[in-house]
């Protein structure tokens, strides 16, 4: 096995709203009554998958074993434990290497909520078919007076934890491998793919990939401008 740190998600007061536009208050995330069932407690019995393909329970390659909220940090911390011989068998031997090699893949949660509610209107949305104007088509815009287009996400019960390429929260990282057990053998869309029911919410899908397809080319192309810009600004300044 091998156990990795992870950083599930922030709180929305200190990390703003995921590239989705779903937001988490620190209270949600760790409520103050120990008798609800939501927050990041719920972390506890959610599986280790890729991708979010969570639809078979069986295909988990390993389990949450510590979950906490960092007070310092505002955001959610795991420890995960990823059985390399299950990872292998479903064909991630890829992570498994990277894992082992110290990589810090993006993570990303699924979690489900009753409703969601519109920061603009407080409509509240039991599907997205329930949408406002507002959440349907401004999702992350900001208004000239500050406000911000997303959704308050309350009590969430996380049911899933996902090895993925781009996350949509920024700071979702796994961030080091903390133990190995054994020899080496030498990421609410992720709720929707796990569910998908109806052809809306198959044609809400295509739309969210092509949207996180469109923010992956520009997210890659970034630091190739960098790498052009950089000499030239390096070799004008003196050394130190």
């Amino acid at each position: 096995c091998i156990y990795v740190l992870v950083n599930a998600l922030g709180a929305g007061e200190y990390y703003g709203s995921n590239i989705n536009g779903d937001y988490f208050e620190e209270k949600e995330l760790n409520p103050t009554d120990p008798n609800v069932a939501s927050g990041y407690k719920t972390f506890m019995a959610s599986g280790i998958y890729r991708h979010h393909k969570n639809k078979d329970v069986t295909k988990s390659m390993g389990k949450v074993v510590c979950a906490c909220y960092n007070p310092v940090m505002h955001r959610v911390e795991l420890i995960i434990r990823v059985d390399k011989a299950k990872a292998y068998q479903e064909g991630h031997g890829d992570l498994v290497k990277l894992l082992e090699d110290g990589g810090r893949p993006a993570v990303s949660m699924g979690c489900k909520v009753k409703f969601d509610v519109c920061s603009i209107c407080g409509h509240r949305s039991k599907t997205r078919a329930d949408y406002c104007e507002h959440a349907k088509n401004e999702m992350g815009k900001v208004y000239p007076d500050g406000r911000k287009v997303f959704v308050y996400n309350p009590n969430p019960r996380f049911f899933d934890l996902s090895f993925v390429v781009i996350g949509a929260d920024r700071t979702s990282y796994a961030m080091a491998k903390v133990a190995s057990v054994g020899g080496s053998p030498s990421s609410a869309l992720q709720a929707e793919v796990a569910q998908i029911r109806d052809g809306h919410s198959v044609g809400v899908l295509k739309e969210k990939l092509a949207s996180k397809h469109k923010i992956s080319q520009i997210l890659k192309r970034i630091p190739a401008m960098s790498a052009k810009v950089m000499p030239h600004i390096s070799g004008s300044e003196k050394p130190l």
